[in-house]
């Protein structure tokens, strides 16, 4: 039996409110979407009850911002999938 491989994907969106007034920004990003059942994606940043996240995996944040304040948005995600398997899209 074959095992499995782990790609784990880790960026940062940085959110800046340039304005002199207090805003409600919208983020919004997409998840990979796998079509095979052998294939798995796991969240692990942020936490699922921090963001809403689609049928479609689209993960969207809803913040407000005041004056001047920097938001530092993480996303960590991890691909699962049998090792030897060809992933489209992981480069």
């Amino acid at each position: 039996m074959k095992g499995k491989k782990k790609v784990t994907y880790d960026f940062e969106i940085i959110v800046t409110n340039t304005k002199q007034s207090p805003e409600r920004i919208e983020v919004l990003d997409q998840l990979p979407l796998s079509r095979n059942k052998k294939v798995k994606i796991e969240l692990l940043k942020p936490d699922r009850n921090e963001v809403y996240i689609d049928n479609q995996n689209r993960i969207r944040w809803d913040l407000q911002l005041k004056p001047g304040e920097v938001k530092k948005l993480p996303l960590k995600y991890q691909i699962e999938f049998p090792e030897g398997a060809q992933v489209q899209g992981l480069e």
